[in-house]
């Protein structure tokens, strides 16, 4: 019988809780994102970036690589936060989607935001 109770509770644990970490719509980043300094972790590499509200971001790289900092632009498309750089990633755009993750945001590659 308790057996049957414990299996009966990660059950509904694992039946419930994707929906905690629901992916952000579009205007949910917008409002938790956007304006803030965030700490960015993806991977080895780590740093800051900005997207301030006037649709300019900043970033900022901790290790020591090439371009340690660059400006552009972000904007969100169809529920995914988009950004181009002038130097990183080559100066091509990227969109990720994001699902909050403990103190921060997790985005479909893995990286982590931390406000």
């Amino acid at each position: 019988m308790l057996k049957r109770i414990a299996l009966t509770g990660l059950i509904v644990i694992a039946v419930t809780a994707p929906s905690l970490a629901a992916t952000l719509s579009g205007p949910e980043m917008k409002d938790q994102m956007i304006g803030k300094t965030m700490k960015w972790k993806k991977g080895k590499y780590s740093g800051t970036i900005i997207m301030k509200s006037n649709g300019q971001a900043v970033v900022t790289i901790d290790q020591k690589v090439k371009v340690r900092k660059d400006t552009g632009k972000w904007w969100i498309k169809n529920n995914k936060l988009c950004s181009k750089y002038n130097k990183v990633r080559k100066g091509k755009a990227k969109c990720y989607t994001y699902k909050t993750s403990g103190a921060g945001f997790k985005d479909n590659e893995g990286g982590v935001l931390i406000p």
